[in-house]
């Protein structure tokens, strides 16, 4: 078995993020900010960023973000990850902070120095045409480049809770398609919110929350009119951000709630819960393609139009780990999520049943990648087990 070690450089991921979007320089009144350092004593301490507010925006608009970290004094260019986004910096400000001090007996490490405590405001300007999802910024400086901050661009009409909106009475009525924006402010808290459907609709519910550095781990609960459970997500995922889908029994309201699995909350439990009738991938197969070779990927999912497979093409060479997005494309549109296929320069053979023992081994040739399935849900058969031979 060969072992690969890979050793990444934060210079090396700086350097993949896209030039194209470098903000212009800014004017002298826009450059002049506090908290620059004077005393050459002073160790180098790069600019960092620790949170960003808002958690996103909806394509084609402006809006204005919160940025708070370290070291940000002087900041004059934001570096996207990919072009259709650029941004213009207003302002930065210190943020108070108490001095630390060591104390006897109780701290014994070393008081290392952080930089100072700043808050930067950005202008954000996102066009019509930029890819939505997850995307990653950096903060240039005189004292280097920061670390990545990310956030979330969407397709959809952005709607912020209301105060009060813990339960279906209180709920707030949104149309559909919508970002539904908030945040779980105290523990036990839950968002409600009513949108109206019609039978048939296979509507998608998805919160978008750990991967924008939220600390909630999303439980959706869907209701009907009356208050009746008809669907939930979240409750025993292994992962953070909740996905449901679901199709409307009949015309009607419909009310959403989302909540911490863990009945936690607080100003870091925020979320952004993009819910409509939109295409949506579950699953796809085979996992993985070989370098340079097109692929067909049986897909699954849900308002997919018909559409059972799609063609992807991997780059001509895998260089240590490296996927391919896999994303739809139907008549309504691109589907909302993207999937990763697994990249490898080697052939890549599927399973063929029957394999299961020792004697029925399928034959394969190494180096391979290879794909299969063990599958659970076959009834009164023993468990399934896949056997190889080379």
């Amino acid at each position: 078995m060969k072992t690969k070690v890979i050793i990444l450089f934060s210079f090396i991921a700086f350097g993949l993020l896209s030039r194209t979007t470098m903000v212009q320089g800014l004017s002298t009144s826009e450059q002049e900010v506090s908290g620059t350092y004077t005393d050459q004593s002073q160790p180098t301490i790069p600019p960092t960023v620790s949170s960003v507010r808002p958690a996103g925006l909806q394509r084609g608009s402006t809006k204005t973000f919160t940025v708070e970290g370290r070291n940000l004094a002087g900041a004059n260019f934001v570096f996207f990850d990919g072009p259709g986004i650029n941004a213009k910096v207003r302002q930065v400000i210190d943020l108070p902070e108490e001095t630390r001090k060591a104390r006897p007996g109780v701290d014994l490490g070393a008081i290392v120095a952080q930089g100072r405590k700043q808050e930067a405001t950005l202008e954000v300007t996102v066009s019509p045409d930029a890819q939505p999802g997850i995307h990653s910024f950096r903060i240039e400086t005189p004292l280097g480049s920061s670390n990545m901050g990310v956030f979330d661009v969407g397709e959809f009409p952005e709607v912020d809770k209301k105060e009060t909106n813990d339960s279906p009475a209180e709920a707030r009525g949104v149309a559909l398609p919508a970002t539904l924006v908030g945040t779980i402010a105290k523990p036990g808290d839950a968002d409600t919110y009513r949108f109206e459907g019609r039978a048939g609709e296979e509507v998608v519910f998805q919160a978008v929350a750990s991967r924008l550095m939220s600390r909630l781990k999303s439980l959706l609960v869907l209701r009907g009119a009356a208050g009746q459970l008809l669907a939930k997500a979240g409750d025993y995922s292994p992962q953070p951000d909740s996905v449901l889908t679901f199709k409307l029994p009949s015309d009607g309201m419909y009310a959403i709630s989302i909540s911490d699995r863990d009945r936690e909350g607080g100003g870091g439990y925020f979320y952004r819960l993009h819910v409509g009738v939109f295409p949506y991938l579950t699953r796809a197969f085979p996992l993985g393609v070989r370098a340079g070779q097109t692929a067909e990927i049986t897909v699954e999912g849900v308002n997919l139009g018909g559409i059972q497979q799609v063609k992807v093409e991997p780059p001509k060479w895998a260089d240590g780990w490296t996927t391919v997005p896999l994303r739809a494309k139907t008549s309504h549109g691109e589907t909302l999520n993207m999937l990763e296929l697994a990249v490898g320069n080697e052939p890549e053979v599927l399973e063929k049943e029957p394999n299961n023992t020792p004697a029925e081994a399928q034959p394969v040739t190494v180096p391979v990648g290879i794909d299969g399935h063990i599958w659970s849900d076959r009834k009164g058969a023993q468990a399934d087990e896949d056997y190889f031979r080379f």
